[in-house]
């Protein structure tokens, strides 16, 4: 499975966050519908996730569209021992939203 976002090209702001497990067929129907590529783009976060996981990092990512929402969102996980699993997600989400962010003008 695969967690996206899909970002508004002339704001660069996220508008939607999800996942699935085909994403060329799920990026065409974006497309097609209320995310016309023309004004919107998706992008892979992560991939290679077992349902479950990306249940997980899809609602990581939809509560924290902000960097400081997801820094402290990792040491609250890091404070209460949460699972390991999660844990390794969202640290990966983490440097894969900032990577994103520092990079946006390259979209």
């Amino acid at each position: 499975h695969t967690v996206y976002v899909i970002i508004k090209n002339s704001t660069r702001e996220v508008w939607y966050v999800g996942r699935t497990n085909n994403f060329a067929a799920r990026k065409s129907a974006h497309n097609r519908g209320a995310y016309p590529s023309r004004e919107y783009t998706m992008l892979p976060i992560i991939t290679g996730l077992t349902y479950d996981e990306a249940r997980a990092m899809e609602q990581t990512l939809i509560s924290a569209f902000t960097f400081d929402v997801l820094n402290t969102y990792i040491w609250l996980l890091l404070i209460i021992n949460f699972p390991l699993d999660i844990l390794k997600l969202t640290i990966i989400c983490f440097i894969c939203w900032t990577d994103l962010l520092e990079n946006r003008s390259e979209l």
